[in-house]
């Protein structure tokens, strides 16, 4: 990536806290407010749904003729790609516009930061009636997700009830909502539907459930794990059947997505009504030895649909190649809408290739990431080159995707240098895009005194400043997982580690011994005597996030935060967990 595209990304992550002040401004009575007549927005989450399991994108079977119709009328893009391989992450960015290093809300214990703007309060904040339903509770209330909507339905998935005792939220019930809401809401409004029909478990009713299979005499799959599909795989049979009921699923909601259209058309609001569909990831069907998503970053579980319906435009059955992510659907929408750009968001938007006019930037970041189960994956596609870096296992893959755009023939071994161009240049991304940094500063006594602190982590260091005295050593290890730094005079480290939920352990010496009564952690000036000290990743204590007070020679360590609050904590019931074990995201 060249010096150009680096300062376009830079420039792209504007901080958080204007961004914050921009939404507060947006929210204040009187202000933003627009004409009614502005166009209505529906946008339709399909989660863990793959474009190649529909007819526009390629497939045999008619599992989607309502959103192939879609496709026709509006602007299909080929090469749609998610930034995070499962529902909360992914969710948080299309709302937000910013990266998951950047919003921190990267596993289940994680809240949406109370200072990220989402969506539906900036549209809110100009004059729109919001409401979203929602089908499952990684996008219900339990993460935030209801902020900024008048009317915001999930099914008291958030006290765990109908979710957690084992049925879904059929995408009728959800579409149900959405149109009783809609007839009543006013003008102009922005409504969210996410479907769960598509993710595992597949339950759907007749006629759809038999649609694509007349007859299976094998017992009711019920999803396991990822793990245990590696070693033990469902049969040939079983592998059918499995799809077959995928389909139908696609084919079920397909159907509903079809009842809203003729509810925005007899409502006489059709000519005036943005339509998006999209995913916030795919789910691997076996290519990679298993069955699921969250464990890889290959195209199977990045890849999403996207197609924008705007009816006041010329341009039906559009079909753009140039990339697409789901980071940049927030800023299309406003700049559809004719509503100012959001300073601090992250994306871009795709409204050139929408309206057909002349496009500006087009090599967009395609960046990914997962930290989920304890990994540390990231993936960087740059023209038709794409390199995925496992920095736990300090591996790489590399792919040609001009003739492999399946990512089935690793390359790395034979081009190791391109290979290693392209993660160091993930690093530097990742460096750039997590916010804040943890600090460890030291405060040196006159005398002759030598402070060391040896540090590491389950994750890696992406970047490592020190700032202090020239006689200062710090060494980092080849894998960047650790490091050690010695000193007889004050200094400081600022550090980044990916992902950003990995902890750091710090073992720290003053002339060789434990620093007792030395090291001052986060405001409230906590002083512990044991080494080694084991630092969250993401960090949920307000007292962590502050500078220590100044209480003279020794150690001092806090969470810088940068630009925004860290992630905010949620506590699972062990109902929940039980819930998440079901669906083989806990274990």
């Amino acid at each position: 990536m060249n010096t150009d595209q680096q300062s376009r990304i830079h420039a792209r992550h504007s901080h958080l806290v204007t961004l914050a002040l921009v939404a507060v401004v947006l929210l204040m009575p009187g202000c933003g407010k627009k004409a009614p007549d502005l166009p209505n927005v529906i946008l339709v989450s399909i989660d863990t749904l793959r474009p190649d399991h529909l007819g526009c994108y390629g497939y045999e079977r008619s599992t989607s003729p309502t959103i192939d119709s879609l496709a026709t009328r509006g602007v299909l893009f080929l090469n749609a790609e998610a930034q995070s391989p499962w529902t909360l992450p992914s969710h948080v960015t299309l709302f937000s516009s910013t990266f998951p290093f950047t919003h921190g809300v990267v596993d289940d214990n994680s809240r949406i930061p109370a200072d990220l703007p989402m969506m539906a309060e900036i549209l809110k904040g100009h004059g729109y009636r919001t409401a979203g339903v929602v089908s499952s509770f990684y996008v219900g209330r339990m993460f935030g997700f209801e902020r900024g909507f008048d009317y915001f339905e999930d099914f008291a998935s958030d006290r765990y009830q109908q979710v957690f005792s084992g049925s879904k939220i059929m995408a009728e019930t959800v579409v149900d909502r959405g149109i009783q809401w809609m007839r009543n809401s006013g003008r102009p409004f922005f409504l969210f539907l996410h479907f769960y029909d598509a993710h595992v478990n597949y339950i759907v009713p007749e006629p759809y459930r038999s649609l694509f299979e007349k007859s299976y005499a094998g017992g009711e799959i019920l999803y396991n794990s990822y793990e245990h599909y590696q070693t033990q795989p469902l049969t040939a049979p079983q592998r059918r059947h499995v799809l077959a009921q995928y389909d139908a699923a696609i084919a079920y909601v397909d159907a509903q997505i079809a009842r809203v259209l003729d509810a925005i058309r007899d409502s006489g609001i059709a000519d005036n009504t943005i339509l998006v569909i999209t995913s916030d990831h795919g789910e691997e069907f076996f290519e990679r030895g298993s069955w699921g998503h969250a464990h890889t970053l290959y195209r199977e579980v990045l890849a999403v649909p996207l197609i924008v319906v705007d009816p006041r435009l010329p341009s039906s059955g559009a079909e753009i190649r140039e990339a697409a992510r789901v980071i940049d659907i927030m800023p299309t929408v406003l700049e559809g809408l004719g509503l100012p750009a959001v300073e601090g968001t992250q994306g871009r938007s795709l409204w050139p290739f929408v309206s057909r006019e002349p496009a500006g930037e087009r090599d967009p970041l395609l960046f990914s990431e997962s930290s989920r189960y304890n990994l540390n994956l990231v993936s960087l596609s740059q023209g038709t080159v794409k390199a995925i870096a496992d920095f736990k296992n300090h591996a790489r893959e590399l792919f040609d995707l001009s003739t492999d755009p399946q990512e089935e023939l690793n390359i790395a071994p034979e081009d190791t240098s391109l290979a290693r161009a392209l993660v160091d240049e993930m690093m530097g991304i990742s460096a750039h895009l997590i916010p804040g940094r943890l600090v460890l500063r030291w405060v040196a006594e006159p005398g002759d005194h030598t402070y060391v602190a040896k540090i590491r982590s389950p994750g890696t260091f992406v970047e490592v400043d020190y700032a202090g005295s020239r006689e200062a050593v710090v060494d980092i290890a080849p894998d960047r997982g650790s490091l050690r730094m010695t000193s007889a005079q004050s200094g400081e480290l600022r550090l980044a580690v990916v992902p950003v939920d990995a902890s750091v352990i710090l073992d720290l010496a003053i002339d060789g011994g434990p620093p007792a009564g030395k090291l001052v952690v986060g405001g409230s000036a906590l002083r512990p005597d044991e080494m080694p000290l084991t630092f969250p990743g993401v960090v949920r204590s307000p007292d962590l996030l502050k500078e220590p007070p100044d209480s003279g020679p020794g150690f001092y360590l806090w969470r810088d935060p940068g630009d925004r609050l860290a992630a905010e904590p949620v506590d699972l019931s062990d109902e929940a967990k039980e819930h998440l074990r079901s669906l083989g995201y806990l274990h």
